[in-house]
C-alpha cells in the first residue's frame, strides 16, 4: 500500500468557508495546502458561505452579512486604508481588520493528498459526524476521483445520510 503514497491528486476548492478550510488544514500527514492571504488580499465584498440548515432564517443571515460588510467598509474608510502609501502598514491594517471577519467568510483552498491520504479523509470527511460543507467537498472530490480511478474505490460503501454520502472502505488500510 505505501506505493499508494508517491501519487499525489491536486485540488482546488473556491467559495469556501474558513469554517472548512479550518477543519481541512488538521490534516497534515501526505498532504499539502495553499489557502487565500488574508493579509494580502483584500475583499470588496463579504461573501459568506451558508449551511442550508440557517434557510430558515437566510433572512437575518443576510442581515448580519451586510451589516459586517457596511461596517468593514467604513472602517476602512475611517481608517484611510486606500490612500495609505505604504504598502506595510497598509498590510498590516487589512490583517487587523480581518480579525473581525466571520468564519463563513469566502475563501479558496488549493490541496494535494497522496492516494492513501485521500482515502482515508474520504472517509473521515464525509462521516455523518462531519461538518455539512466538508462533507458535501469530500463528497464532490470522491466524484471526481471515482470517475478517473474507480479502482482505487472498488472497496467503497456509500450510505445517504442528510442528502449526502457517507463513503466507507472495506479495506481499512491500503
Amino acid at each position: 500500500g505505501s506505493v499508494f503514497e508517491h501519487c499525489f491528486l491536486n485540488f482546488v476548492v473556491t467559495n469556501a468557508s474558513r469554517i472548512y478550510t479550518h477543519e481541512m488544514v488538521r490534516h497534515r500527514a501526505g498532504t499539502a495546502f495553499s489557502q487565500t492571504s488574508g493579509r494580502y488580499v483584500r475583499n470588496d465584498e463579504l461573501n459568506i458561505v451558508v449551511d442550508p440548515i440557517l434557510e430558515p432564517i437566510y433572512d437575518l443571515v443576510e442581515e448580519a452579512r451586510a451589516y459586517l460588510e457596511d461596517w468593514r467598509l467604513r472602517a476602512e474608510e475611517k481608517i484611510g486604508v486606500n490612500e495609505e502609501k505604504s504598502f506595510a502598514k497598509k498590510k498590516k491594517i487589512t490583517s487587523a481588520l480581518r480579525r473581525l471577519s466571520p468564519n463563513a467568510q469566502s475563501n479558496e483552498l488549493g490541496f494535494s493528498l497522496n492516494i492513501r491520504t485521500l482515502r482515508q479523509t474520504i472517509e473521515a470527511r464525509t462521516s455523518e459526524h462531519a461538518e455539512w460543507e466538508i462533507r458535501l467537498i469530500f463528497n464532490q472530490v470522491y466524484d471526481l476521483v471515482f470517475k478517473s480511478y474507480p479502482a482505487i474505490f472498488a472497496d467503497a460503501k456509500l450510505e445517504l445520510i442528510d442528502g449526502l454520502n457517507q463513503i466507507t472502505f472495506k479495506n481499512k488500510k491500503i
